[in-house]
């Protein structure tokens, strides 16, 4: 009997992130405060999209302003903000592995929201799109509230994602169907 092929047309991506890597631009060292803030907003505004950094900020501004010095009881939060922006980063990447391309504007095409939690309670595997374009302004000050009703408006291909933590770790992995021009 001859091997039949994969029946169903997908492409899967994978990566993962050393968490203390993100850690480090929470964690006060010998630079002051706002130079900590300013490599953190720098790096949120690299990797997410304007939705997904209003939900950041909305969700961790308190844990990531209130750092005075590594061993504050705050340190936890830090960790969770940490958790959260290096499952994004290994997301996004797994995310382009699994394209089999880089799109123009990567990390800004590929947005990762939270579904609602499930009637029981429970959370829900986040949600993934890959843009068709980037189409944003970084001006305003409308919050994750505001920008959120905006997902309801972009145009993309949906993927799956499961992003999981392991000690230092974040992986992803993320499923997209492979998509052929003119078909349909």
């Amino acid at each position: 009997m001859a091997l039949r092929p994969f029946p169903l047309p997908i492409r899967i991506g994978t990566d993962i992130c050393h968490i203390p890597r993100i850690a480090y631009l929470l964690t006060p060292h010998s630079s002051p405060s706002s130079l900590r803030s300013h490599r953190l907003t720098r790096f949120v505004t690299r990797l997410l999209h304007p939705i997904e950094a209003a939900h950041f900020w909305n969700r961790y501004r308190r844990a990531v302003e209130e750092v005075p010095d590594p061993g504050d009881r705050d340190a936890g939060a830090r960790a969770w903000t940490s958790r959260f922006l290096a499952g994004r980063w290994a997301a996004k990447e797994a995310a382009i592995k699994a394209l089999g391309y880089r799109p123009p504007h990567a990390f800004h095409q590929i947005v990762l929201y939270s579904a609602p939690t499930a009637a029981d309670g429970t959370s829900v595997a986040p949600r993934l799109i890959v843009l068709d374009e980037v189409n944003f302004t970084r001006k305003g000050n409308a919050g994750w509230e505001d920008r959120k009703d905006a997902l309801g408006g972009m145009e993309g291909q949906e993927g799956l994602v499961s992003i999981s933590h392991d000690g230092e770790y974040a992986t992803a992995v993320v499923v997209m169907p492979v998509v052929v021009e003119g078909a349909g």
